[in-house]
């Protein structure tokens, strides 16, 4: 009945529409996992070794399976001008702190969904970013001649030049203006890097058109919903089981097995968030409930 339910859940689901987000990268840390395999912004994950991934729920599942798998994720990047590349991200040995919650596309140097641009909130007097006239509000389009797309690029591009003397354009409301700025230096954890004394707006907002072109939604009809939903219910089951063979021996975090308090606490997220990730979170707390009654363990 836990496995029948599940597959309720995902029928319904599936028959109503599921909304989500593209699998598309927003950001990619520097010298990062993802970034020494060529995935650039605005990439977006086409496959996870072989399988579709219409939605960023299919890519994070099929991600962590393969995770659990091998340790090499095999994906189908597809680049903004129509190419599509196949990478493989080698992590063999990283599976613990991959699978911490939260932590898997931090760990692999991928920021997903839309980002907030470089726009800057304040400046520190008499700082680099003063004494090359920076002013609040300014957003940062270009620097040492690379495109600046997000704030996230902006801080890396200034940590790793400490005590160099660059262009860099901005936009304002009367257009744009070139700045020379040499980037002050700091020591953080023995390690030079550089800062310049501006902070980001908290008011800088995604364009509505651009968070537009991540929306994706997965609606089927009544009838071709329900063998999705016995798939779908197989896969999860499937990792599920994965999953917890690999907390027993150690080679996945332990902080994924949570409590009753967690467990409330995600209802009344998802819940709010509306009827199908509460439909999901009901479908995933069955299945494993269903997988901890089957197994030969008299106390579960």
């Amino acid at each position: 009945f836990n496995f029948l339910f599940a597959i309720l859940a995902y029928w319904l689901m599936f028959a109503t529409g599921v909304p989500g987000w593209k699998p598309i990268i927003g950001a990619v840390q520097p010298n990062s996992v993802a970034a020494r395999a060529g995935i650039g912004a605005g990439d977006e994950i086409e496959a996870v070794a072989g399988r579709p991934t219409a939605t960023l729920e299919n890519a994070t599942l099929r991600i962590l399976d393969e995770l659990l798998a091998d340790g090499q994720i095999d994906l189908t990047i597809r680049k903004p001008n129509g190419d599509t590349n196949k990478v493989r991200l080698d992590v063999h040995g990283r599976e613990a702190e991959l699978t911490e919650p939260s932590a898997l596309y931090t760990g692999l140097g991928i920021q997903l969904g839309p980002v907030p641009p470089a726009v800057i909130g304040s400046v520190t007097p008499e700082s680099p970013a003063a004494a090359a006239g920076f002013l609040d509000g300014d957003e940062v389009l270009a620097a040492g001649g690379s495109r600046i797309d997000n704030w996230e690029q902006w801080v890396n591009f200034i940590r790793h030049r400490p005590g160099q003397t660059v262009d860099v354009t901005v936009r304002r409301a009367d257009g744009e203006h070139s700045l020379t700025m040499t980037i002050g230096t700091v020591d953080e954890a023995g390690e030079t890097i550089g800062r310049i004394g501006a902070a980001p707006s908290r008011s800088a907002r995604v364009p509505e058109s651009l968070i537009d072109s991540f929306r994706a939604e997965q609606r089927y009809g009544v009838l071709e919903s329900l063998p999705r939903g016995i798939q779908k219910t197989w896969e999860m089951s499937a990792l599920t089981v994965r999953m917890l063979f690999k907390m027993v021996v150690g080679d996945v975090s332990v902080k994924n097995m949570s409590g009753p308090l967690t467990i409330a606490e995600y209802a009344g997220e998802s819940a709010q968030a509306g009827l199908a990730p509460f439909l999901s979170f009901l479908a995933a707390v069955s299945i494993s409930l269903g997988i901890l009654n089957i197994l030969p363990i008299p106390i579960l």
